[in-house]
């Protein structure tokens, strides 16, 4: 089985959050208050289902690690992964997963590189480069303008 990880499953398998909490040191008659960082666990959410779809994340990083699932994610998740807040790979559950990476389904650099958009959605064949390159259009039927 293979499987497309976006940035949702990326950002719920991070289980854990950093924390601060203010701790007061008693030293004789002085009283210091420091910073302890550490972890603590994400709160849960209010939506059941949710929550047991992000809790079955472990049972995926499981079958990854196994090599019953093969998990992929493509350029762009990458990118928006950087930008993203640290992780903490010790409290994440597709912990030491390998993941695959494949072509994108549809190259939205394309569109917002070229001033053409017809050259977008040309077939590119021999029948449209006779014609002119944007004889007959091919659109990708999910694609829309707003």
């Amino acid at each position: 089985m293979k499987i497309l990880l976006d940035n949702g499953v990326f950002s719920h398998a991070e289980f854990m959050r950093p924390d601060v909490q203010d701790r007061r040191i008693f030293w004789g008659d002085t009283v210091t208050v420091l910073q302890v960082h550490g972890l603590r666990r994400k709160e849960p959410q209010s939506n059941y289902e949710h929550q047991s779809q992000i809790d079955a994340l472990f049972t995926v990083g499981r079958l990854i690690r196994e090599a019953r699932i093969e998990a992929y994610d493509y350029g762009e998740i990458a990118v928006e992964n950087y930008r993203s807040t640290a992780e903490f790979r010790a409290c994440n559950a597709l912990r030491a997963c390998n993941l695959n990476h494949c072509p994108p389904p549809l190259m939205r650099s394309k569109f917002a590189s070229t001033v053409n958009f017809r050259e977008s959605f040309s077939k590119g064949g021999r029948k449209d480069q006779r014609a002119g390159g944007a004889s007959e259009f091919s659109q990708i039927g999910f694609f829309k303008f707003c």
